[in-house]
């Protein structure tokens, strides 16, 4: 009975190695097991590169200011044209512990824009623009391929012009050109490619001069001219992470 009792104590003293710490002995640190509760890499930041291009808002008006003060400034319309976008963008998504985020986006664009009014004359105009563009918001990342962001932009840049009146062509000088916009960009993430729809509205505006100038015979005299449009946009990109 005793041998039997030995053993059994031998037995439990092995099984609990704790039993022969000394009280003031350090013990060695636990291991810690790091559990993610973010929902792909919805938790950490990042940087992204991306090209896009798109439609945007029409050139539908135009203002003229002609120097002097005269009394014929005139207005407008343009029913026929298009008009098309290239952006280049670098966003930067913040850290969140959970999958939504703020996130911030700048970069640059170059903007085309032509109208024709066949109920003048087919009066015809070219509008090219070029800048710079800075914007924010509200990042939402459900799935790990899958984030939506939602903010306004603002952009600024520099335009010139070309109208074409009764037959003549007429150059403007370079002029200011200002744009606000609010939309949504859905982004697909496969690995470090970003494809990206932007959906949204803009409005915009640009003002350039034009000096006095004779075309064909026919005097044209200074001018201030102000093109305007608004609507909605939708713009295609592709990133890299």
């Amino acid at each position: 009975m005793k041998t039997h009792a030995l053993l059994a104590a031998a037995a439990l003293l092995a099984a609990s190695p704790q039993l022969w710490a000394h009280p003031d002995r350090p013990r060695p640190p636990r291991a810690h097991h790091a559990h993610s509760h973010s929902h792909g890499d919805a938790g950490g930041s990042y940087w992204d590169i991306r090209f896009g291009i798109g439609g945007e808002p029409m050139l539908t008006d135009s203002e003229y200011d002609f120097a002097g003060g005269s009394d014929v400034d005139a207005e407008e319309e343009w029913e026929e044209g298009g008009a098309g976008s290239f952006e280049i963008n670098a966003a930067h998504r913040f850290a969140a512990r959970g999958p939504g985020s703020g996130y911030v986006t700048f970069g640059g664009f170059a903007r085309g824009f032509d109208g024709e009014n066949e109920f003048n004359n087919n009066d015809e105009v070219g509008l090219g623009v070029f800048g710079v563009q800075v914007g924010g918001g509200f990042s939402y990342r459900p799935h790990a391929r899958y984030s939506v962001e939602i903010g306004p932009r603002l952009g600024f840049g520099v335009a010139s012009a070309t109208e074409e009146v009764n037959g003549d062509e007429l150059e403007s000088d370079s002029g200011g050109y200002a744009r606000l916009d609010f939309g949504a960009t859905n982004l697909f993430n496969f690995g470090a490619l970003q494809l990206g729809v932007a959906v949204g509205i803009a409005a915009w505006s640009a003002t350039v001069p034009y000096d006095d100038q004779i075309v064909n015979g026919t005097f044209y005299p200074d001018a201030d001219v102000t093109y305007s449009g608004s609507g909605g946009y939708v713009n295609f990109s592709m990133g890299f992470r």
